[in-house]
């Protein structure tokens, strides 16, 4: 091989992503799958809870809680042609549930799981019985519903993080010209064969929520600035300053966090539970605690000042005020700059 040959290879390597320890399936998470190009057939999940009868959708859960998913397959074909029993499989396992690293979750209880039937051998040719599938669509008749159901009984998630989850479902279809006597065709002539994939639902899961003070906070690093801030405390009790550019959560680059009681950090008063921890965001390391209990006190301060250097340590980037006391809401899920509210540990 040549150096005009070599360098052509190396460039096409960096290019696709086929050196050693890149893995180009996980770009993007999840993985993508062909795109169905078969009849118009749709799988929809959505997440939420239950109470009674009733079913409401949301995204953030304590970890002990039911996950509730409703499944729907519907079609405005007047008929589609596909695998005998497709309609019995049990879709509820047919889910993937994707952690923050990308990791697969798939259902435990597989045996449990419908498959169609064999294919069959007819004249050195696999075949299979096949069924007619009606029009879900309004009139005449509602998509096919399946659930709801706790996804805790069928997958292992069993750690609080942040979730994505979605359906994949098989399908072969067939033209009704080659359907034998018999409900039978070889599947070699089926007119498309691939997954359906549904919507991707995101979910937040955590730890059970405290309430009054808190002792300690779990907080998670998103690279915001302070416009992202949302919270549920009135704007007079938190304050969020920009200084700098923050690196991503998913870049190779170190923060320093400090976190104490009041902004003097000299005073002999002040409470630091924090002092330039260092917080690595290559991989998944995006959550730190900020916790009264390392100095041995009963509870959080009134106000709890954070701030957040790069690499160095020395260069401010972003500074962070909120109430702590308990007298202001601590929701799950508020966020004040590049810092979003995870975790709660009462103090009560």
């Amino acid at each position: 091989m040549n150096r005009v040959q070599l360098v052509i290879v190396l460039s096409l390597i960096l290019i696709l992503g086929l050196g050693i320890g890149i893995n180009p399936g996980m770009a993007q998470c999840p993985p993508p799958v062909p795109e169905w190009e078969g009849p118009d057939f749709r799988v929809g999940i959505s997440v939420g809870s239950v109470e009674g009868t009733e079913f409401t959708p949301k995204n953030a859960f304590e970890l002990s809680e039911s996950l509730m998913i409703i499944m729907s397959l519907e079609t405005t074909e007047p008929e589609i042609i596909t695998s005998a029993g497709f309609i019995d499989r049990d879709f509820h396992l047919m889910l993937s549930f994707y952690d923050s690293n990308c990791n697969l979750i798939t259902a435990e209880n597989l045996v449990e799981l419908t498959d169609p039937p064999p294919p069959l051998l007819s004249n050195d040719q696999q075949t299979e019985l096949v069924e007619r599938l009606p029009d879900s669509s309004d009139p005449p008749k509602p998509p096919l519903t399946i659930g709801p159901f706790n996804a805790h009984t069928y997958y292992n998630i069993t750690e609080p993080g942040q979730y994505k989850v979605l359906a994949n479902v098989f399908m072969r279809t067939y033209s009704d010209s080659d359907v034998d006597i018999n409900g039978q065709v070889p599947i070699s002539l089926a007119t498309a064969s691939g997954t359906i994939v549904s919507n991707t639902e995101v979910i937040d899961l955590y730890i059970e929520w405290g309430t009054g003070r808190p002792v300690a906070l779990k907080m998670q690093y998103t690279g915001d600035d302070c416009e992202a801030t949302n919270t549920s405390q009135e704007s007079s009790y938190w304050s969020c300053n920009d200084f700098g550019n923050l690196p991503s959560p998913n870049s190779t680059d170190i923060i320093y966090i400090t976190a104490a009681s009041k902004s003097r950090l000299k005073n002999k008063n002040t409470d630091i539970w924090l002092q330039n921890y260092e917080l690595d965001l290559s991989g998944s390391n995006d959550t730190f605690w900020i916790d009264a209990r390392v100095l041995d006190e009963a509870r959080l301060a009134g106000n709890t000042y954070i701030w957040i250097y790069d690499d160095e340590g020395t260069l401010l980037l972003q500074t962070v005020i909120f109430h702590t006391s308990g007298s202001e809401p601590l929701n799950y899920g508020d966020q004040y700059g590049s810092l979003k509210l995870v975790g709660f540990v009462s103090a009560e």
